[in-house]
């Protein structure tokens, strides 16, 4: 099995640009008003005590894996929660390292899948649809594409590529 992959230099350069783009504006409008910078703090704290303490044990049977040996380990590692699953994604390897989701009944109809899966937002390695072109891997689910649509919606089945 291959592995290695390709990246699009220029892509990963428009992203930082437009992080740079949006990001210098909001910080000289927090520099001008300090009292946001504390609600901002504060919220922030707010959202990551939710999800480390209440949404993701809530969608880990046995608690969300830790990384203690490994490859994966001693890389840049984070937890992605989506609606219907949750994974541990490695920066380093550019993929995911496990993924959860509860099984129910369905009360769903699936919808239509896409052809393409979209970049994740929340991945700062910005993998593409056309990084697997002509590179030996598949593009395939960590999370079954039907199961997730049919016990958690369209949405959380988009979410799935």
């Amino acid at each position: 099995m291959k592995t290695t992959r390709r990246r699009s230099s220029a892509r990963s350069n428009i992203n930082a640009r437009t992080l740079g783009q949006w990001l210098v504006p909001m910080m000289s409008w927090i520099k001008r008003r300090p009292q946001f910078a504390l609600l901002i703090i504060v919220l922030g704290g707010a959202w990551y005590a939710y999800e480390t303490q209440i949404a993701r044990p809530n969608m880990a049977y046995m608690g969300v894996p830790k990384m203690h040996a490994g490859h994966a380990a001693n890389s840049w590692s984070h937890v992605i929660r989506n609606d219907g699953f949750m994974l541990g994604y490695s920066e380093k390897l550019a993929n995911p390292l496990w993924v959860t989701y509860k099984v129910g009944e369905p009360i769903y109809k699936a919808g239509k899948r896409p052809s393409r899966f979209e970049s994740d937002w929340r991945s700062p390695s910005s993998i593409a649809h056309d990084d697997y072109t002509g590179s030996g891997f598949d593009r395939g689910h960590m999370a079954p594409n039907h199961l997730i649509a049919t016990r958690y919606g369209v949405n959380a089945q988009s979410q799935t590529f």
